[in-house]
């Protein structure tokens, strides 16, 4: 789970409250990756109505990453911003500003490399020049745009969904090619021809020979032939959760949420409809992309793992133990180079001759979603957990760092995250509890652990106290008070002592109540309990 977080310049606050961020769901009946990264503002009431209040953080995964055409720049959407990110050193270099919706995806100005295009949930599409950071036009669409696709110098193919904000069923989803003036002195939208509707569009892209727009909507895969101005709609089994077209080769690959790959051949017949599977994955797919010479197909999903597939001769080659699902892949245009957009906010790049996480870029990280209690056959309380959406540690500043803005903060689960927040940067992660990540089994949601207080002690913070919680598949609740000590030596903060259901004995053999505050004073930790109990 991933977050932003306001902060007023003069204050950081020690608590905040969860506000969920709406996502659509294009997959009604069931959950799948794009949940995970759901997007979620962390919102101080008092800062937020601040006009001094600053957003800081956002989800780095939701959309899928774009190499600019010389290959130095990696652009990331994120919220209404779009952040640049070296190649070379994965730090934000950019940031172009200007847009008052989401931004859902780039695209490039094949007419000049310095520039792209943006769309954006605000109903347009602005032209950048990326390297002086300076918007060049702004296009009036008229409805929010959820996809976008190149299809040919100053040409785009949309989504746009009307009935976004109203939440109103029926085919509200058209699929538009769109015009651009190619000097962009006007502001006027050469061109705009709505090829068809969909009811539920969930992924948008265009054939490299530039014939075919297709996209997919729950188990239909539609495509539409541009020189002939026909539509096809083929049906498959399950739900249909990416695509892309190959580069060279007259076909099309689609993922579902069976983790099964489908490859489409002769798609544009369907007489003549031939398909092939491909399948490694046990949970849905979230991602495909295909090398740039065509050679490999790379698909990512919940695993964590980066499957590279050789089509030629079926052979398999993986990229395990990235430690977090993968939401999107790119791959830049020499195809020495991957991105993976990571479910736990980390842009990671990995070096395709190496096979081999070389450089990252870590976002401001929030996990608690994992804090969901389930019954004895795996099934998640839908009830319980929707109500523990919250930072439970709070915001608390860290000033053993030296310097402004460093403040403290759960991250994934088991660790804590320290972060910039004048700087807007990562600054550190401790894990406090190690885990090696796993896929789930069916349905049954892996239990984890969360830490839910944090407290430093002293005036040089030389310790740390954290309360650390894990809920069981059986919602049996199993708690650690664990004592940290800095360690000059190793910059981090090094374990002392543990001390595991410290709790139990006190009111046992009855449920104990909530930890509800962790504090520290003259040299002594205590924890205040919901009945008056003191530790």
């Amino acid at each position: 789970m991933i977050g932003s977080c306001f902060f007023s310049p003069l204050h950081f606050p020690c608590s905040v409250e969860d506000v969920s961020d709406t996502m659509e769901d294009d997959q009604s009946d069931q959950e799948t990756l794009s949940d995970v990264v759901d997007e979620r503002a962390f919102l101080n009431t008092p800062l937020h109505n601040n006009s001094n209040a600053v957003r800081v953080g956002g989800c780095l995964a939701r959309f899928s990453p774009s190499f600019s055409a010389d290959g130095k720049i990696v652009f990331i959407c994120v919220k209404n911003d779009i952040k640049l990110l070296s190649v070379v050193t994965a730090q934000q270099v950019g940031i172009l500003k200007g847009h008052k919706g989401t931004v859902v995806g780039i695209a490039e100005n094949l007419a000049n490399k310095m520039q792209i295009f943006s769309a954006s949930h605000d109903g347009t599409i602005r032209s950048w020049d990326f390297y002086a950071e300076k918007c060049l036009q702004v296009f009036t669409i008229g409805a929010p745009i959820m996809h976008m696709a190149l299809a040919g110098p100053s040409k785009l193919v949309l989504n746009v969904d009307r009935s976004y904000y109203s939440k109103r069923a029926g085919n509200s989803c058209r699929i538009l090619m769109v015009d651009l003036p190619t000097d962009l002195t006007s502001a006027e939208v050469t061109k705009k021809q709505v090829l068809y509707k969909s009811k539920a569009c969930a992924g948008l892209t265009v054939s490299p020979n530039l014939q075919y727009v297709a996209s997919i909507a729950k188990r239909s895969l539609h495509i539409w032939n541009e020189r002939d101005k026909k539509l096809l709609r083929h049906t498959h089994t399950r739900t249909i959760t990416c695509l892309c077209f190959h580069p060279t080769e007259p076909y099309i690959a689609t993922g579902d949420s069976g983790g099964e790959i489908t490859l489409w051949w002769r798609f544009d017949n369907p007489a003549e409809l031939v398909t092939s599977t491909l399948h490694w994955h046990a949970h849905a797919l979230s991602s495909l992309c295909f090398s740039q010479d065509g050679a490999y197909l790379l698909s990512g999903g919940e695993e964590g793992v980066l499957v590279m597939w050789q089509l030629e001769t079926g052979n398999r080659h993986f990229l395990p133990r990235i430690g977090s699902g993968l939401s999107h892949i790119s791959t830049s245009r020499d195809g020495d180079l991957y991105t993976l957009a990571c479910s736990d906010n980390v842009i990671r790049f990995v070096d395709a001759t190496s096979n081999a996480v070389v450089r990252s870029h870590v976002g401001l990280q929030y996990a608690h979603r994992l804090h969901r209690l389930q019954n004895k056959n795996g099934s998640v309380k839908d009830s319980h957990y929707k109500k523990q959406f919250r930072l439970l540690t709070g915001i608390v500043p860290w000033l053993r760092s030296g310097k402004e803005g460093v403040v403290s903060l759960a991250g994934v689960p088991g660790s804590l995250q320290f972060y910039n927040v004048v700087l807007d940067t990562h600054v550190a992660s401790h894990v406090l509890h190690p885990r090696n990540v796993v896929s789930r089994t069916g349905n049954r949601h892996l239990s984890s652990t969360c830490v839910t207080h944090i407290v430093f002690c002293g005036r040089d913070e030389k310790c740390m106290i954290t309360l650390e919680k894990r809920i069981s598949s059986e919602s049996e609740t199993i708690s650690w008070l664990k004592f940290w000590e800095y360690s000059s030596s190793s910059a981090r903060y090094l374990l002392n002592t543990t001390v595991q259901t410290f709790f139990a004995s006190l009111l046992s053999p009855k449920p104990h109540p909530a930890v509800t505050n962790l504090g520290y004073k003259s040299a002594q930790a205590r924890c205040s309990r919901t009945k008056g109990f003191w530790w």
